[in-house]
């Protein structure tokens, strides 16, 4: 579970996710204002361009995802250890 979190952290509160979404947002938004005016020579083009970006900063994306996930195990155990403490500590002041 920890490491699903993890993941979806990464993944999602991100700069380039974020960065990914508005670049995409105003992009698709400029070109298809191009478009609707019919001076739309190179928006095609220029459309293909912008998705090319995104997938070079998703592809950059899921693999920082990735790394996370791999090292999640680590923290997943740094985290029942913690539990166990505390809960070594809980029984032994009940004694």
């Amino acid at each position: 579970m920890i490491k699903l979190i993890n993941f979806m952290h990464n993944f999602i509160f991100s700069l380039e996710t974020v960065f990914l979404l508005v670049f995409l947002g105003f992009g698709q938004i400029i070109l298809s204002l191009l478009i609707s005016r019919k001076s739309a020579g190179g928006a095609e083009f220029y459309m293909f361009i912008i998705d090319i970006i995104a997938i070079f900063v998703l592809i950059k994306l899921t693999k920082k995802a990735i790394k996370a996930w791999k090292t999640a195990p680590a923290d997943e155990l740094i985290f029942t250890k913690n539990i166990k403490k505390n809960l070594d500590k809980k029984t032994q002041n009940n004694k």
